[in-house]
């Protein structure tokens, strides 16, 4: 089990040993020898007594995976910095980081402050990056010595906390499980396990629990009230139908928080050693575990949900299946029938064909390692400004000429973005395609629609 709690003065030794094994072990491919040498100092009597005299007063914490130290982090109110989070090697990408920076932004909000600063190491910028900081600057942060070192200012407007405490939530359902036998491990999964992007108050709480049977939970919802009153709750009933058959309930309470639980039986747990699923390389962490079955899984990759390098058909067809949705719109536009219309033109055409249009331009400038989020919740962050202004344009209400206007719109914003993908990844656009229904879409609407 994970814990982060404030270090105590007889562990100044404890946080040095963290702080140099996690910069060797993770930083020193990206700096000199001579850098990493000073960064990460042989830990002396002199060191410890400068660490214990906290001259920036310094609010310190110690993260423990399973009772045992792991990674520590810092905050210096006075400066709204965030001074030091670091993980050793061994616990890295099992949430440990993203832990320690949710209790500093914690720590800094309990005192009122609205915009924490950090110089972050060249290594750790992605990791800030997803937990929602910006960069402000790039240069050298200067070691004690006056020895450089490659560095990125960022900074992150902190935003009000969940309703409910995530910590917690997680320690009610530690002891719910405890109490209930069926119950065989609980793992967190998604933002809240190992955060990719930022996490806010709105944020679900998506945990797996793994079950000797499914059913006596699958089939029955009063003790989702275990955990606070429901507003209101689904449940996946095609899952149930696999083999072996799994499900999902997903919860809204009226504190404000949404836990989504997935029900495992604990063959498909036993299997995932094999094989991580998709649910689990997006980053997981495990908040209990009777029998060691987690034991054997493999550390998540996070690839799951990362779009892939389209081949030249799946290109062509999407285009294709683009445009033929844009007659649907223009027959619809031309009957008056608007909800049809609107279906096509914002659902199929943007949601669906102009948003894996618009990730897979993301993803050319980030090696297809990003993970844009679900629905296109990334794409406000990763689009160039410009680019986000043209996509917001083609949302309008419910006139027929506006709807007119925003479907040619959404047509420009496709093209524009289809023949850069086409240039960067050597394919090519079709251009008479494009030009043909482009004109028959002008007829269409050159025509007038019925007036009853």
């Amino acid at each position: 089990m994970l814990t982060v709690r404030q270090l105590r003065n007889d562990e100044v030794r404890t946080y040095l040993e963290i702080h140099r094994a996690s910069v060797r072990g993770l930083a020193a491919d990206h700096y000199p020898e001579n850098v990493i040498e000073e960064w990460a100092a042989p830990i002396t009597e002199q060191l410890m007594e400068r660490v214990r005299a906290n001259s920036d007063h310094e609010i310190r914490l110690i993260a423990e995976l399973d009772e045992v130290p792991v990674g520590i982090g810092a905050i210096v109110l006075q400066k709204s910095e965030l001074r030091a989070c670091y993980v050793v090697p061994s616990a890295a990408r099992k949430g440990v980081g993203t832990a320690l920076v949710r209790a500093i932004e914690r720590i800094a909000l309990e005192h009122r402050i609205k915009r924490l600063h950090l110089v972050a190491s060249v290594n750790s910028e992605p990791f800030y990056l997803a937990l929602g900081f910006n960069v402000i600057e790039r240069g050298d942060h200067t070691l004690s010595s006056d020895q450089p070192m490659a560095s990125v200012g960022m900074a992150k407007d902190l935003t009000v906390l969940p309703l409910r405490s995530v910590d917690a939530a997680e320690a009610q359902i530690v002891r719910w499980c405890e109490d209930h036998e069926l119950v065989r491990a609980a793992i967190v999964t998604s933002t809240r396990a190992v955060a990719r992007e930022s996490v806010d108050k709105f944020s679900d709480l998506d945990v797996v629990l793994v079950l000797t049977d499914i059913a006596p939970l699958a089939y029955e919802r009063a003790w989702l009230s275990d955990f606070g009153e429901v507003l209101a709750a689904w449940r996946d009933p095609d899952a149930l139908k696999r083999d072996p058959p799994r499900t999902c309930w997903v919860t809204q309470y009226a504190d404000g928080s949404k836990i989504d639980f997935t029900l495992w039986p604990v063959e498909l747990l036993r299997d995932a050693s094999a094989r991580l699923p998709e649910q689990l390389d997006v980053g997981y962490r495990v908040l209990l575990d009777r029998d060691g079955l987690t034991s054997t899984l493999q550390p998540a990759r996070y690839r799951a949900h990362i779009p892939k390098r389209p081949s030249r058909e799946e290109f062509l067809a999407l285009v294709e299946d683009f445009f033929l949705e844009s007659t649907y719109v223009a027959k619809h536009l031309w009957r008056g029938d608007l909800m049809p219309a609107k279906f096509s033109l914002d659902h199929v055409m943007k949601q669906g064909d102009l948003r894996t249009l618009l990730e897979w331009r993301i993803e050319i400038d980030h090696n297809w390692r990003l993970k844009p989020g679900a629905a296109g919740k990334g794409l406000k962050k990763f689009l160039p400004p410009d680019r986000y202004r043209l996509l917001e344009k083609t949302y309008v209400g419910a006139d027929v000429a506006a709807n007119w206007a925003a479907l040619f719109d959404t047509i420009a914003l496709f093209r524009d973005v289809g023949i850069e993908i086409a240039e960067r990844l050597g394919l090519e656009y079709p251009r008479d395609l494009d030009d043909r229904v482009t004109t028959y879409l002008r007829g269409v609407q050159a025509e007038g629609g019925r007036t009853n």
